[in-house]
């Protein structure tokens, strides 16, 4: 299974590139510190209350970490909120 990165959408460079800063991505990097590595292939998922937002992106780090999404990935997914299935590795 993919490692799954918060991801807040919303937050965006002007090149696409999604900030990794949040507290909900901070959170998901910490659990996976000594994994990440810039190059690394991962999900960012934003989640909802009936339907995730997924997708496939590169991590980059450069001061900060950010995701560069595969534009042609995006896709929902039941929410792992509400099955309670989702555990993030």
């Amino acid at each position: 299974m993919p490692v799954h990165i918060y991801a807040d959408f919303n937050s965006r460079k002007e090149n696409g590139e999604v900030w990794l800063n949040t507290s909900g991505s901070m959170r998901d990097m910490e659990q996976l510190q000594d994994e990440l590595k810039p190059g690394m292939s991962v999900v960012l998922y934003m989640p909802d209350e009936d339907e995730d937002v997924e997708v496939d992106a590169i991590l980059k780090f450069e001061q900060v970490w950010s995701g560069i999404p595969d534009e042609t990935s995006w896709r929902y997914v039941a929410s792992a909120v509400a099955t309670k299935d989702y555990v993030a590795s």
